[in-house]
């Protein structure tokens, strides 16, 4: 089909793992152009992971005069969503890029490699 041609073309412009065939389908049933999003909800473990993360950078700021009621002790996360937005990707792509051109080669790669810096980059 002309969706499944479309998304091998642009498999290697999105990083590797994002499901473009899903980012290819209208959101809505009655829509009929793709906007180059998917969204996924992750399973319960990667939720448990974030709360954990939430719990251990989150803490009571003090109540300032614009604030009514009890101020929260601590954030409940319910559910995390992993966004593939292919135009958000492409223009920060674009941008990685333009930094990269205008660094040059007088930056010194970090040490231990960012786990990012590959991201999108065909092999």
């Amino acid at each position: 089909t002309i969706r499944h041609t479309v998304a091998e073309r642009l498999r290697d412009a999105f990083p590797i793992g994002w499901d473009v065939q899903a980012m290819l389908s209208p959101p809505n049933k009655g829509d009929l152009a793709p906007r180059l999003v998917n969204k996924e909800p992750l399973p319960r473990a990667t939720v448990e992971v974030v709360q954990q993360l939430i719990d251990h950078s989150f803490f009571c700021k003090r109540k300032t005069k614009d604030r009514r009621g009890p101020m929260p002790l601590r954030l409940l996360v319910e559910q995390v969503t992993r966004v593939q937005n292919g135009a958000a990707w492409q223009e920060y792509d674009k941008e990685r890029e333009h930094i990269r051109n205008e660094i040059g080669d007088s930056l010194k790669p970090l040490s231990p490699e960012v786990l990012t810096s590959q991201l999108g980059r065909p092999e």
